[in-house]
């Protein structure tokens, strides 16, 4: 698997040329905050007028497939919902992960760039986020290219836990 990072902002959004943008919403976060409200104004408020119709929940296994058409350059946009928001333990940061990965590959999607659950900005550990990732990618060995929506100290945070996996694994 190839492994990338890309900080959260619009330009760089905007320059991201993958087939799947991946997302994850708590049921309870309204306004959408970081890159999740800065797709939202990407295109036009669609995430926000979804949940407020009641068409996106961010309930617990949720999954939503949204076209972007040609306001971003990633080819979909899929949401996963994590349900009321809380800390997320090991097991449940690996189901997430697990079962974005699982859809990505299901749709025949190589390439994604992924907000890891509670990434960036959030409640969640980079270094967490990262160890569920590389304990769940090789169940997925067709997702071959993710490119992690992290901020700075995330990044630096997520590469030197990489660089411990690599040299202990």
């Amino acid at each position: 698997m190839d492994l990338g990072f890309v900080t959260p902002d619009l330009r760089k959004l905007d320059r991201l040329h993958v087939g799947a943008l991946v997302l994850y919403l708590h049921e309870d976060e309204v306004p959408l905050p970081d890159v999740r409200g800065l797709v939202d104004w990407r295109l036009c408020g669609t995430l926000s007028r979804l949940i407020q119709l009641g068409r996106v929940t961010g309930a617990a296994d949720e999954v939503v497939l949204l076209p972007v058409g040609h306001r971003m350059a990633c080819e979909r946009l899929l949401l996963f919902g994590l349900g009321p928001r809380r800390s997320l333990d090991d097991a449940a940061l690996d189901d997430a992960v697990r079962r974005a990965l699982r859809t990505l590959a299901r749709m025949r999607v190589h390439s994604a760039a992924v907000a890891l659950p509670g990434r960036p900005f959030g409640d969640t550990d980079p270094a967490a986020a990262i160890a569920a990732l590389l304990r769940v990618a090789p169940e997925e060995p067709e997702v071959d290219e993710i490119t992690l929506l992290e901020d700075t100290a995330g990044q630096h945070a997520v590469g030197t836990s990489v660089d411990l996996e690599r040299r202990n694994g």
